[in-house]
């Protein structure tokens, strides 16, 4: 009988391990093939994991030293592992770059005028998008016909982005990547003389899987819940003006769980210049809000509203104006509203200006509200 017991015992310790082996090769795989599946989704922006912050606080890489000697780098600063350094990537004129958080500066006497190129030469295959991330740029404003004449930054080769000028730092902007190219070139043409002068464009590629992409026709994406939007070539107090033949989109991430959007001036201030985009038939600091008042210039908020009641019929996409509000004629800014998703503002601008318009842009806070 004991050794009936014992053989049982055996066997049951074999049966035992046997599922045991089963349950863990087989879970094993499904681990694996989810790492697979989630690693064409996230191996791609592991450039964001190894960022750091050099010394002088600007963005790097983590890598080893020789690695960075090695692309072109500067050793600045170190990271967590003992093993990298924080490596600074920096392009000035008529260079290339393969490399994500680079930077493409300008040259070191502001004043100097020519032209100054860098080319951004795809990583592989997978890369979708660049992110062109403006952490400084400033070059001469547009004159007064609204045109970048002096100064200006143009990008080829990718999906069309305006001719930029003027005060941008701050801004970004996205530009696909054909599958027909290798490379985008950024040319920036500087004529006049400016003191001031100077740029500072940090360089990412974006990987056709990654969380971070953008929404195709979205020049300007942001991903979070709240958050700022400015036209190009925004100046408080009216300080700078926007430019003609604009048209593009700027696209918000909803959050899970959020069904609507607003959208209000940063400075409620009707002489604040947050909000000044030209109609016609205006006073100039009366709101347009309807599609008679803004035929020129204006702003496209997909059936803008006081609330977010979704049994309202629509009725206003434009606004233009001095006065960012759901009604026309109105000469104190309010929210508008919007339940139209994707969310999405869409700038236009005609091909006029003269030199009495005083089109500052904009510069409004967005905010994402609970279903």
């Amino acid at each position: 009988m004991p050794s009936y017991t014992f053989k049982m015992f055996v066997k049951l310790i074999i049966v035992w391990l046997s599922c045991s082996i089963t349950f863990i090769f087989t879970h094993s795989n499904e681990d694996l093939l989810e790492i697979n599946r989630l690693g064409r989704t996230l191996n791609p922006i592991t450039v964001y994991q190894n960022v750091c912050t050099t010394i002088f606080g600007q963005t790097g890489n983590c890598m080893d030293k020789i690695s960075c000697v090695n692309v072109g780098g500067q050793v600045s600063g170190t990271c967590l592992s003992e093993l990298k350094s924080c490596c600074y990537m920096s392009h000035k004129c008529s260079s290339v770059s393969s490399q994500n958080n680079t930077h493409f500066i300008g040259p070191d006497t502001p004043t100097s005028t020519g032209i100054c190129t860098h080319t951004i030469r795809r990583l592989n295959e997978n890369i979708c998008q660049v992110r062109l991330d403006f952490e400084k740029f400033t070059l001469a404003g547009p004159g007064t016909l609204g045109n970048c004449d002096v100064d200006f930054l143009v990008i080829s080769g990718g999906s069309p982005v305006p001719k930029l000028c003027g005060e941008n730092t701050g801004q970004h902007v996205y530009i696909d990547f054909p599958t027909t190219t290798t490379e985008l070139l950024l040319i920036v043409s500087t004529q006049g003389a400016m003191v001031l002068r100077q740029w500072d464009v940090k360089v990412n590629q974006i990987s056709c899987f990654d969380r971070l992409l953008a929404p195709k026709g979205c020049l300007q994406y942001f991903t979070s819940g709240l958050g700022t939007l400015k036209s190009f070539n925004y100046v408080s107090s009216r300080g700078g003006r926007y430019t003609t033949n604009l048209e593009y989109s700027i696209c918000i991430r909803s959050q899970p769980g959020f069904c609507s959007i607003c959208y209000q001036q940063c400075d409620a201030s009707p002489t604040s210049g947050s909000f000044f985009v030209s109609g016609t038939a205006l006073t100039s600091l009366n709101d347009g809000a309807n599609k008679d008042n803004c035929v020129s210039d204006f702003i496209m908020i997909p059936c803008g509203a006081a609330g977010t009641s979704t049994a309202l019929p629509c009725q206003v996409n434009r606004f233009c104006g001095g006065t960012l509000a759901p009604n026309s004629g109105a000469a104190a800014s309010a929210k508008v509203c919007s339940t139209v998703r994707p969310f999405q503002v869409t700038v236009f601008s005609d091909p006029t200006m003269t030199a009495a318009d005083v089109q500052s842009g904009f510069c409004l806070t967005y905010f994402q509200n609970a279903c």
